[in-house]
């Protein structure tokens, strides 16, 4: 039977700390890919964060200016329906003049015609 020489404390920590050193430096390796990965994809985000802005932006003032055209119709529209109103009002008002002429004189001649 072969025996394997018997391993000391000493070098079994020196042993296990060669290995804990490479698991180590791997282990880091491996992780600063991953953080490279990760701040690449954050700068994309970035990048589409600001696309997104100007988006919004644009958005924004194409809302001011519609919201001023559509403002500025319904001014021009409610002035018209005023210039209408207005109209038919002093219409309506000969109308009911000349219609309270009418019953006027209508109850005039009844009330002169003999029974």
């Amino acid at each position: 039977m072969i025996r394997f020489p018997r391993m000391t404390v000493a070098s079994l920590k020196q042993s296990m700390d060669r290995r804990f050193t490479r698991l180590d430096r791997r282990l880091r390796r491996r992780f600063a890919a991953i953080d490279q990965r990760f701040e690449s994809i954050d700068r994309r985000f970035e990048a589409v964060d600001r696309r997104f802005e100007a988006v919004d932006r644009r958005f924004d003032d194409l809302e001011a200016r519609l919201t001023a055209r559509i403002d500025m119709r319904f001014e021009s529209l409610f002035e018209k329906i005023d210039a209408v109103l207005t109209q038919t009002s002093a219409m309506r008002d000969q109308f009911v003049r000349v219609a309270d002429e009418h019953e006027y004189r209508i109850r005039d001649l009844e009330m002169r015609r003999p029974r």
